[in-house]
């Protein structure tokens, strides 16, 4: 929003329209506009386990319309920093911790299961699926169990990885590495 001169609400939907423009551009076709990359470098802190942290999206809930609206930075860097710290996490919903480790244990099964699953991504999510499941059953009985939630932040972390480093396909895409978000209720 820095880069882009937006300082106020009404300015957020046309940027996050430009970000839409910018993500849906045919590959190697940018679009006429020119949307600034971010000029502050994000660190991120992990206190759910969906690892949305590890995508170059970042998104935002419109308070008016309750729609979720997501933006891409146009270079994609995403985080520079992720923070796993299982003590920030502590105050973290027990329904939102859960709901969002059954998420990342999701992202798993998509990339074992992916039309273009690959052996090294079907080994990161299969750790993943290792830290999560008992990390989760163990929060459930003590949500103040660091070890366990680090685990889980750690098997989040894991969900990750099939899809940024190895390409393997999740959800609807565009091409290997595009997502083809669309917005929903939040």
């Amino acid at each position: 929003m820095i880069a882009n001169h937006v300082s106020t609400f009404d300015e957020i939907d046309p940027l996050f329209k430009e970000s839409n423009a910018h993500r849906n551009a045919p590959e190697g076709q940018p679009p006429a506009h020119i949307l600034k990359a971010s000029t502050i470098p994000i660190i991120s802190v992990t206190t759910t386990l969906s690892a949305g942290e590890y995508n170059y999206a970042g998104g935002a809930t419109n308070d008016v319309t309750k729609h979720k609206q997501l933006f891409i930075d146009p270079i994609r860097s995403g985080p520079k920093v992720i923070v796993l710290d299982p003590e920030l996490s502590l105050t973290t919903p027990e329904r939102v911790w859960l709901s969002t480790g059954l998420r990342a244990v999701d992202h798993c099964v998509e990339t074992i299961c992916s039309s273009n699953h690959k052996p090294e991504g079907t080994a990161y999510s299969l750790d993943g699926i290792k830290l999560l499941i008992p990390a989760l059953l163990q929060t459930k009985n003590d949500p103040k169990d660091r070890d366990a939630r680090l685990r889980a932040q750690l098997g989040g972390a894991q969900s990750m990885k099939a899809h940024l480093l190895e390409g393997v396909r999740v959800g609807k895409y565009t091409s290997t590495y595009e997502w083809e978000f669309q917005s929903h209720r939040a």
